[in-house]
């Protein structure tokens, strides 16, 4: 089994695509938390994760 580069990280607001860390704000239009102050281990059925930490969408 070869390493390919992906970094395993938890599912968290932190973690998702549509998290905004500097104000900690969710801008997913399809969650009931958009708009809403989250916090960094926050969680909703919306979560799209990161590819090593950059924007490439990574879905469950």
């Amino acid at each position: 089994m070869s390493n390919i580069g992906i970094k395993l990280r938890p599912i968290s607001c932190e973690t998702c695509y549509y998290w905004e860390p500097f104000s900690g704000v969710c801008v997913n239009a399809d969650s009931p938390m958009c708009a809403d102050f989250t916090e960094e281990d926050d969680l909703c059925a919306g979560w799209k994760g990161m590819v090593n930490d950059e924007r490439a969408v990574l879905e469950l």
